[in-house]
């Protein structure tokens, strides 16, 4: 499956769970997910859209990815406190380490 896919997938099977059972998928998996989706950078408050977060709860998750190195951050020329977020190489890459592993373990297969 490639990972534009699986991204799809994956996030749809959180809006599952949450509407289903309540369960809340991790925030900042959901963040990358869509960040690896855009075609461009994400500004915040397109971010925002998807969650039921306050803008200041959001920060704190864009920045722990952003001290973690796996999303940049840019500012924008006209305004400073318009920011916008995509996956940098090491988000890239980790992406796809969990597509593998997600996709190993839960489908059945005859691979060991």
């Amino acid at each position: 499956m490639d990972l534009t896919s699986f991204a799809h997938w994956r996030l749809r099977l959180s809006a599952v769970e949450s509407d289903t059972i309540g369960a809340e998928t991790d925030i900042r998996l959901r963040i990358m997910l869509i960040l690896l989706l855009s075609k461009t950078t994400t500004d915040r408050k397109t971010l925002l859209s998807y969650f039921k977060l306050d803008r200041i709860t959001m920060r704190g998750y864009l920045n722990t990815l952003v001290d973690e190195e796996l999303i940049d951050v840019n500012e924008s020329t006209v305004d400073r406190r318009q920011k916008h977020y995509a996956l940098t190489q090491n988000g890239l890459k980790l992406m796809k380490a969990y597509r593998d592993q997600a996709l190993r373990v839960t489908f059945v297969t005859n691979e060991k």
